[in-house]
């Protein structure tokens, strides 16, 4: 889990990220947490395995769904010597400086024979490896120096993409130390550099849209765009060197967020200013509609003037599934006039209202054209 009451300049669930991208610690320095939905229902999540871990859950069934295989992968890693099951646990590693880093373990279960088992639950869905993990590895560090453990076993387990859990057996603490101190050791440096990568997802400096780096490669980006001699950039793309190109795609994430959060703020002040804004209006798509009750539906279209029970057959044999689309296109054979054609459509959107249900109607931006004088 993430840190309770704040946050470590060195959380452990940082360290994989600062490992790949030492200087993205000075680049996220004084920049503020962001809550997203998946942030808050992850805390959500780990909350209720927590309690139900603390409290005992006597009907499984009682539990959100996300939890269920959790519950169930717990319940299966117990034993009746254990020593203590903790949930929650501040962990905290100490040098002769000071603390250098603290982080929450999710569960962390001491066992009859002195050994550890540090579970971390994960709520997300890109498949997290255990073996080598940073996190795992500085949890295991941390409350190895407290407890002096015979040795520390670190499992992550992510029930929303794996049934299976990822175990990373008798953890090496001293060559993790190690590891670790390294690691904070470069991301301290002046010159730390910046390795843009799939890693910055997480980085607080890419969602607040300030990493030097990637900043730098969507300015050229812009910059390849806009030249005049070919049209999106083109003939920048095809004399681009290898170099180039790598830089470009670094910069693709975040030119892609800020898309999408440009989206997201034209349209909230398009809906406070009367369906308009920033040279854009709301446009609004009915949801899609689909048909639940395949059999009354075509029971019912088999009346109308022109089908027949060949041309039901033939929709059927023709297509994966009954659709309005499908069948107005039969309608526009069967139609003997325009003005038939149209009464058909009528009549087939009507009873596709009534025998299929609609999904939720969507919101999005287009340009609004010029007026000219």
């Amino acid at each position: 889990m993430g840190d309770t009451a704040m946050h470590s300049d060195f959380a452990p669930s940082s360290l994989g990220r600062l490992e790949k991208c030492p200087g993205s610690y000075s680049a996220c320095l004084g920049i503020p947490s962001h809550e997203t939905d998946a942030s808050i229902r992850g805390t959500e999540l780990h909350q209720a395995i927590a309690q139900a871990i603390r409290e005992g859950a006597e009907d499984p069934f009682s539990l959100l769904p996300e939890i269920r295989p959790a519950w169930d992968y717990y319940r299966s890693i117990v034993r009746d010597d254990d020593i203590s099951r903790e949930t929650e646990v501040r962990v905290s590693y100490k040098t002769f400086s000071g603390e250098l880093y603290f982080g929450t373990a999710d569960l962390v279960i001491t066992r009859g024979d002195g050994s550890l088992l540090v579970v971390d639950w994960k709520f997300g869905r890109t498949l997290v490896p255990a073996i080598g993990n940073l996190q795992i590895a500085a949890y295991a560090c941390a409350i190895a120096q407290e407890r002096r453990p015979s040795r520390v076993d670190g499992v992550i387990f992510q029930p929303l993409v794996s049934e299976e859990p990822a175990v990373w057996e008798d953890i090496p603490l001293e060559e993790s130390r190690d590891r670790i101190l390294s690691v904070i050791s470069e991301a301290k440096r002046e010159d730390a550099p910046l390795c843009p990568g799939e890693h910055c997802r997480f980085c607080p400096a890419f969602q607040d849209a300030s990493c030097p780096a990637i900043r730098t490669c969507a300015k050229a980006m812009g910059e390849a765009v806009s030249r005049a001699d070919s049209p999106l950039g083109e003939s920048a793309i095809a004399e681009a060197s290898e170099e180039r190109l790598e830089a470009w795609m670094r910069a693709v994430p975040m030119v892609e967020a800020f898309i999408g959060k440009l989206k997201e703020r034209v349209l909230s002040l398009a809906k406070e200013n009367g369906g308009k804004y920033a040279g854009c209006a709301i446009k609004r798509t009915k949801g899609r509609l689909k048909v639940t009750n395949p059999a009354g539906l075509l029971h019912e279209v088999q009346a109308l003037p022109g089908f027949s029970e060949k041309d039901i057959l033939a929709i059927v044999a023709g297509c994966a599934s009954v659709s309005v689309t499908s069948l107005k296109a039969m309608a526009k054979e069967v139609a003997e006039s325009k003005e038939e054609r149209k009464e058909l459509d009528s009549a087939i959107s009507t009873l596709a209202e009534a025998y299929g249900t609609r999904g939720e109607d969507a919101e999005s931006l287009v340009l609004v054209q010029e007026s000219r004088e």
